[in-house]
């Protein structure tokens, strides 16, 4: 099958999440046979030439009209303009010049910031369109912030004009046809896959021992570790907050804060940070000892959850949960919150103890006593811990690459079947 991918970002431009399901993704694919291309945003004056990396062919549009940081802006802006419309049509453009050279049988949309050109193309070429729905516009609405109707129209027309919709959830699943119920496109969960190998418990005992040391763990401190980015939604404020209760019982106990503000671009060295978040570190981070580690790469993350004693993942809603996976790759014992998909990547009491997030009054809330019970529970209970830990070993093999590609190639197929039988 030949398929064509949109996509605003891609390795080796970001270090997101979106970026690594592509690259797991697209291997997969190649190694069963298809052929694969993807055009992606280049995001910053550093770019890397258009290249074929690993059997994918990968091109990356450089806007004739703006520089990076003025169309990133309009993608993600709350009322389409001029700007907008050149930029779609840019884009589109691009596109076409492969369509024409490889005849693609899918075009397959990730995230909703291209949706004209994707819609567009669709049409002009009859191409079946599934879509991959990594999140949604209307995500902030959950945190009691406001939405851009905008992009939540692009959302509501691929929902209502695509063959296929991707999920990477129920919890994600739900959340779109709750925007929109009377969707015509079927919409299929596809759980993301795990990257096992990248991290496994790492053989360097050495490092991990130094690396402790270096913490602090050496000197009776117990690390509770958090990666990722540091934002309101991830529950930073409530985990911060809990610290405070902890450390009451279990004065020896230490966090560790892995990750930057925001989504790291190669040119972004001042990320906007999230003032809430912010405010909250610095009226308690050094009382509690918070030790901020910034951005990490990847292939690092590995040392830090072998060197801390418990991982937390305290997000509010998680349309996946890739941080969870990361952490249960490498034994580490998990506590998460039930925001999202993350209740449906770790069972509780089985994989990981997980926290109740509730709803109140239409956003979402943690107890920051509930998260505090849980840390103090599996640092007293190393028992416990250790049983968690091989569980969860054992549960993220089922979030393999091969399974993701399997299901998205049936997708695949659903697309053009419903495609073909409309026509």
């Amino acid at each position: 099958m030949n398929i064509l991918q949109l996509s605003i970002e891609y390795p080796p431009e970001t270090e997101g999440g979106l970026s690594t399901h592509l690259a797991l993704l697209n291997a997969e694919l190649v190694a069963q046979g298809n052929d694969v291309a993807v055009l992606a945003l280049a995001t910053s004056a550093k770019a890397p030439p258009d290249r074929v990396d690993g059997g994918i062919s990968v091109h990356w549009f450089r806007p004739a009209s703006f520089d990076w940081r003025t169309y990133f802006e309009i993608l993600t802006s709350s009322t389409p303009d001029e700007r907008e419309r050149r930029l779609t049509e840019e884009i589109t453009g691009c596109a076409r010049v492969l369509i024409g050279q490889m005849r693609p049988d899918i075009l397959h949309l990730h995230g909703y910031h291209l949706a004209q050109a994707a819609l567009r193309l669709s049409v002009e070429f009859g191409l079946p369109l599934v879509w991959t729905a990594h999140s949604s516009p209307s995500m902030p609405l959950l945190y009691g912030d406001t939405a851009s109707p905008y992009l939540l129209e692009q959302e509501q027309s691929l929902l209502r004009r695509c063959a296929a919709v991707i999920a990477p959830s129920v919890a994600v699943r739900d959340l779109l046809r709750s925007r929109c119920p009377h969707a015509s496109a079927p919409v299929y969960v596809v759980y993301n896959g795990m990257d096992l190998a990248r991290f496994q418990q790492p053989d360097t005992a050495g490092e991990v021992a130094a690396l402790r040391r270096q913490l602090g763990g050496d000197r009776g401190r117990r690390l509770i570790l958090y990666a990722g980015r540091l934002a309101r939604e991830k529950g930073i404020i409530e985990l911060v907050d809990s610290a405070t209760i902890v450390q009451g019982v279990q004065p020896s106990a230490r966090y560790v804060l892995v990750g930057s503000r925001t989504a790291r671009h190669r040119d972004q060295q001042a990320p906007v940070a999230d003032a809430n978040v912010d405010a909250a570190l610095v009226a308690h981070g050094e009382r509690l000892g918070i030790d901020i580690r910034g951005f990490v790469e990847r292939e690092k993350l590995p040392h830090f959850y072998a060197a801390c004693d418990i991982a937390i993942v305290p997000s509010l809603f998680e349309p996946f949960g890739y941080a969870a996976l990361e952490a249960m790759s490498c034994n580490a014992p998990l506590i998460v919150t039930d925001g999202g998909g993350l209740a449906e990547v770790a069972r509780d009491g089985i994989d990981a103890l997980v926290v109740k997030v509730r709803n109140e009054n239409g956003r979402l809330r943690i107890d920051p006593r509930e998260l505090a019970e849980a840390q103090l529970r599996l640092l007293s209970d190393p028992g416990l811990a250790a049983n968690l830990a091989r569980s969860a070993a054992e549960r993220v093999r089922i979030f393999s690459a091969r399974s993701m590609c399997d299901a998205t190639l049936r997708v695949y197929g659903e697309a053009v079947a419903r495609a073909v039988a409309a026509n």
